[in-house]
């Protein structure tokens, strides 16, 4: 009969055992908190771009890959890089080399800009067009972005499907762009 209690404590701590070491760690495998995100900021240029919305940071994010200052020596791979806080770092990495190909910027065109010191200044918006549901984790949109030069070159126009997740960083929970794909 004493071995009775001993048993039964035995599996009481055997179970908690089990449920302690077969429970998940908070930041693997699951969802960020959808509140967490209330907590944490972009830092500078990016401050005031709210972390807790997605079409916030894909348009900020898509305006700024696409503003352009070729009088500056800069190409399309700077305003790229200069977006990197609000990219997730896989789209970061990959995306660069890529950036000079995603607007329809002809070299002759770059070539005038940069001789005349044109700026080029994005603006993005999401469009009304059906997308992909919301999920918790991904914001999906159709974004129209507008590129206008500071002289009279003709502005450009895009239409961009671009996907962000809910993200985990070493900064705290938000939205960043995950996925741009210029349609035309």
């Amino acid at each position: 009969m004493k071995s009775r209690p001993f048993a039964t404590l035995l599996t009481v701590m055997a179970g908690v055992c089990l449920l302690t070491a077969c429970a998940e760690h908070p930041s693997r495998g699951r969802q960020p908190d959808e509140n967490a995100c209330a907590h944490a900021r972009f830092d500078s240029p990016f401050t005031a771009i709210d972390p807790c919305s997605a079409e916030s940071v894909m348009s900020v994010a898509l305006q700024t890959m696409f503003t352009y200052r070729p009088g500056e020596g800069l190409d399309p791979r700077h305003a790229f890089d200069a977006a990197t806080p609000l990219l997730e770092p896989e789209l970061a990495r990959s995306g660069a080399p890529a950036a000079i190909a995603l607007a329809p910027v002809t070299p002759d065109m770059w070539e005038h800009w940069r001789d005349q010191h044109v700026t080029v200044t994005a603006t993005a918006r999401a469009t009304a067009d059906d997308h992909p549901a919301d999920t918790a984790a991904r914001a999906a949109r159709v974004v129209t972005v507008s590129m206008q030069p500071s002289d009279s070159t003709p502005s450009l126009r895009l239409v961009v499907f671009a996907v962000a997740r809910y993200t985990q960083t070493d900064e705290g929970v938000r939205w960043l762009l995950s996925n741009v794909q210029v349609a035309s």
